[in-house]
């Protein structure tokens, strides 16, 4: 019992990991677009 408890705890940590990981990197900032304006282009 105490195995499979041990077990089960190692696999909730790497899951909890995974997850965090990646939540991180979709919140990973990138670069803006340039905003479009009506505004001619310069000479």
């Amino acid at each position: 019992m105490k195995k499979l408890f041990s077990i089960v705890a190692l696999v909730a940590l790497v899951a909890t990991a995974l997850l965090t990981g990646c939540k991180q990197e979709e919140a990973a900032p990138t670069a803006p677009a340039a905003p479009s304006t009506n505004a001619p282009a310069a000479p």
